[in-house]
Formats: structure tokens, C-alpha cells, sequence
């Protein structure tokens, strides 16, 4: 089946007596849909790794779920409105650390970029707004805390690492991109152990076979102090061309600004938090 990665996210009507499937990366999803429901099965539960095979499937309308896949349903028909997928991030922060230990200089300024495996949204394309069916994992993410005994957040843990250029970034459609600017307006060297990004107010960019998101920065002024967040608008300069596909999960209110993602703060060996 010749398909293109952008036509992942368009629109599909589906017809009543109709099973639809997709692949994306490792998660397989099958939707079907009957005169009075809509139902929703994926393929996670039956890998043991969560890893399943990995490639690119849109909207086949030949494929059958493996048994053993669980169904999820709602009832009512949305007045035959068309069915979506789209990708978002997950619902708390992530946290990766750097592929080498670094410690960022004095006055000095660091570029990375974290990779982040996106959830998928199944939703009806309802008039206004869209109607939210489920969310589902394409990667089964460990929980961890970040922070120390007495601050922190419940955060997922990424399996992969942060990377320092571009040309090191291997792409896959089910991840997504963030770059991270950090600079170090101290006068103290800023070790960079692990980097907690959070993710509700970062929506996702596409071009070509590449999901990314805005780019945030981070400047840091001095221990205890909190940090400033400047979160980007639009694409980042690697994708400058890319279409927003999904918009962030949060959208911050211009008066809550400072306090919901303008204050980062440092945790002494646990590294940043980003709000």
C-alpha cells in the first residue's frame, strides 16, 4: 500500500458495518463502526515489549484485529461524522537525559534536541469542535519522579537520549521533535544530568516524514533562582516550513503566563523542570 505520512492525519469517513485499520510506527488501531457505535481496539496489549512491528498503514479497509484485542465503544453514531487520528503529546512531562554527561560553561548556550514518542488521538470530526473518543500510547512510557523527596512531579521516563545536532536525530513517525535552547547566564558552569520537558502547551509541526514541535529556551540566571521559559511560536527553525497538525493539549492563557510556563526551576541533581 503507497502511502504518504501526511495523509496519516486527514480525515476518513467510515460507514456503518466497516472495520478500519492503521499503522503507525509500533501501535496498530482498528476502528469499527455499526449503525449505533463506534468502537476502537489497538494491539499493545498483545506485545509483551510494547514494540510490536513497526511500519506505516493508513485507513486499510481489508484488515481484521488479531483476536484477543479488546474493544472499546460509544454509543450514538455523531451523525455520520468523518473519523480522525492525529498525534499529541502525552499527558505529563518527560523525562530524558543527555547521550554524553555536559556541563554547560559559564555565559555559554547548548542546543539539544528531545525525542518524545507521541499518543494518538481518535476523534470524530464534529462541528464545532472535534469529539474525543480515547487517547492511546504508541509506546508504553515508565513512570519516574522527577525532583528530590520533598519537590517534584510524577513524570514518564524516555528510554531514549537527547541528542546535541541535528544529523544525529533518527526520525520515525510516531516521534516527535523538541529543541531545547539553554543558556547559562551564570557565573557557574550548569551541569545538565537530566532534562524534564513538560509538554501540555507544545503542539506538533509536520513536514514530510518529520514530527516536530516549537522549540523552548531555556535561560538560566543563578542557583535558586527560577529559570525563565520562553516557549516559541510556530515551527522551529529545523522545520521551518512544517504545518501544525495538532495543536498543544494546553493552551496557556496570556495572564497565567509566569506561573504556567514561565517559572523553571532547578532541582540540585535531578536537573530542569519545564513547565
Amino acid at each position: 500500500m503507497d502511502q504518504q505520512p501526511t495523509e496519516l492525519w486527514t480525515d476518513t469517513t467510515i460507514e456503518p458495518g466497516e472495520c478500519v485499520h492503521w499503522r503507525i510506527g509500533p501501535l496498530g488501531i482498528w476502528v469499527r463502526r455499526t449503525e449505533s457505535e463506534w468502537r476502537v481496539a489497538d494491539d499493545r496489549g498483545l506485545h509483551e515489549t510494547g514494540a510490536g512491528e513497526n511500519g506505516l498503514i493508513v485507513a486499510d479497509r481489508k484488515s481484521e484485529p488479531p483476536a484477543g484485542v479488546e474493544w472499546s465503544r460509544w454509543a450514538g453514531d455523531s451523525d455520520g461524522a468523518p473519523f480522525r487520528l492525529r498525534p499529541i503529546l502525552p499527558d505529563r512531562a518527560v523525562v530524558v537525559r543527555p547521550a554524553q554527561a555536559v556541563a554547560l560553561l559559564s555565559r555559554g548556550s547548548a542546543r539539544i534536541y528531545v525525542r518524545i514518542p507521541v499518543w494518538i488521538r481518535a476523534e470524530l470530526a464534529t462541528q464545532p469542535e472535534a469529539t474525543t473518543l480515547i487517547d492511546i500510547p504508541t509506546i508504553r512510557l515508565s513512570n519516574t519522579w522527577f525532583g528530590s523527596l520533598f519537590e517534584g512531579e510524577l513524570c514518564y521516563w524516555v528510554q531514549t537520549t537527547a541528542r546535541r545536532t541535528v544529523e544525529e536525530i533518527p526520525h520515525e513517525i510516531h516521534v516527535t521533535v523538541t529543541p531545547v535552547q539553554i543558556i547559562n547566564n551564570a557565573d557557574e558552569q550548569l551541569p545538565l544530568e537530566k532534562i524534564c520537558v513538560g509538554t501540555e502547551h507544545l503542539g506538533i509541526y509536520q513536514t514530510g516524514e518529520e514530527l516536530w514541535t516549537s522549540q523552548l529556551k531555556l535561560i538560566h540566571s543563578k542557583e535558586g533562582d527560577p529559570q525563565k521559559l520562553e516557549p516559541g511560536k510556530g515551527p522551529p527553525p529545523e522545520a521551518a516550513e512544517a504545518e501544525l497538525i495538532s495543536p498543544p493539549r494546553t493552551k496557556p492563557k496570556p495572564g497565567l503566563a509566569s506561573r504556567a510556563i514561565g517559572l523553571v526551576h532547578s532541582v540540585p541533581g535531578a536537573g530542569f523542570v519545564m513547565r
